[in-house]
Order: C-alpha cells, then sequence, then structure tokens
C-alpha cells in the first residue's frame, strides 16, 4: 500500500522496504498477509497523543526549575518544548483524563489484533527517507514547525509509545540516495523474544552490515 490506515501517503522507498521484508518472511515459511489493527485508523489519536506529550513536556519544566532552583528562561528551552508546555498550561485537568482515557481504550483496541489476527506487524518505520541535516529547525515566529514537519515522517511509531508494545527498527530497505530505510516489526507486549528471533531470521537472509553507509 502507498498510504498509512489515515489514508496519508508513503514515501514509494518506505513501503519497497516493507514488501522486501514481506518477501523475504514468505521465502522463510512465515504467513505474510495485508492487514493492520483498526484503531491505527483512528483519525483523532495525534490530537490525543500531542496533548500528552504536551502535559509531559510542562512537567519537565518544573521539575528543570525544581533541578537548578528557579524557573528557566526562555532562551534556555528548546523553543518547540516550550510552545507545548505553554500550550499545556491552557488544557484542563478533564481534558488531560479525556485524552488519558482515550489512550486507554486504544491499548485495548490495539491489542486485539495480536490477540485474533497476527504475531507481528509490519510497518516503515518512518513515512519518508530519512531528513537532510537542516530540514528540522528552530523557528522563532512559528516553534511548532518543527513539530509539525517531524509529525509527517513519525507516522507509524508514535502508537506505540501509547500501547507500550515492543518495536524493532531493522535498516532492509534503501532510499533513491542509498540512505537506509527502515522496516518497524511491531509485538504483542512481553513478545520482545519473537521480536529478536525474527529481527536475526531477517539479518541472516536480507543482511545490511556489510553495506556501506554513503
Amino acid at each position: 500500500l502507498d498510504h498509512d490506515p489515515l489514508g496519508e501517503p508513503v514515501d514509494a522507498a518506505c513501503v519497497d522496504g516493507v514488501r522486501r521484508t514481506a518477501d523475504a518472511l514468505t521465502q522463510l515459511g512465515h504467513a505474510v498477509r495485508t492487514a493492520w489493527p483498526d484503531a491505527l485508523g483512528d483519525g483523532d489519536f495525534p490530537r490525543r497523543f500531542i496533548a500528552m506529550w504536551a502535559t509531559n513536556m510542562a512537567l519537565a519544566h518544573r521539575q528543570v526549575a525544581h533541578l537548578i532552583g528557579r524557573s528557566p528562561d526562555d532562551d534556555e528551552v528548546e523553543a518547540v518544548n516550550l510552545a507545548h508546555a505553554r500550550n499545556a498550561a491552557q488544557m484542563s485537568a478533564p481534558e488531560l483524563a479525556e485524552s488519558q482515557h482515550a489512550a486507554h481504550e486504544f491499548r485495548r483496541r490495539m491489542s486485539r489484533w495480536w490477540h485474533d489476527d497476527g504475531d507481528i506487524l509490519i510497518t516503515p518505520t518512518l513515512a519518508r527517507p530519512p531528513l537532510r541535516i537542516g530540514e528540522l529547525w528552530e523557528n522563532d515566529t512559528d516553534p511548532l514547525a518543527a513539530s509539525r514537519a517531524a509529525s509527517r515522517w513519525v507516522r507509524f511509531t508514535m502508537q506505540y509509545n501509547v500501547t507500550g508494545q515492543p518495536a524493532i527498527s531493522l535498516p532492509i530497505g534503501r532510499s533513491r540516495d542509498g540512505l537506509p530505510v527502515g522496516v518497524q516489526l511491531v509485538a504483542a507486549w512481553g513478545r520482545e523474544d519473537l521480536l529478536l528471533g525474527l529481527a536475526a531470521q531477517l539479518e541472516r537472509v536480507v543482511g545490511w552490515s556489510h553495506v556501506p553507509p554513503r
């Protein structure tokens, strides 16, 4: 597929990495099919995730103040983190509780797939090839610009920050410029053994340690 469960486009090099992984697993005798948890199509998930992320930034700001004995000056904090912290200050406790409740429900919905439909989910690690130096920048007039830019890459990883599931990224794909492109494998809770065993099989079949960086 050339898009994620929310319908956003995925770079061809990232898709090719997943296909290459699926082909290798098929050759190893594993059953592979196109499927994913329905919860990944929850369009409201990013907003709830950012609400919890911003709250953690506000907490971190207070913790730093406690450590240094004063509130840090604005120029001592990355602009994007400071903006998230200030946004969190505008949230109410019920709004945070709503996001946390939704996150609990999201975890339960995600768990059903591993219980009923599959052992491992294969996705691109990033939705686009690796960023070039300077593509994420500090913008004084729009401090959240870097955060919005990053969100276009990390559409396949933040879900597991919420669920706590083990995941591993393998440099199986290659961009048009020869840069490594990650493929992510996600397992059910507590199944790190399955991830590491499968990664070892892929390393033997696909191999990447011999490929020099460019």
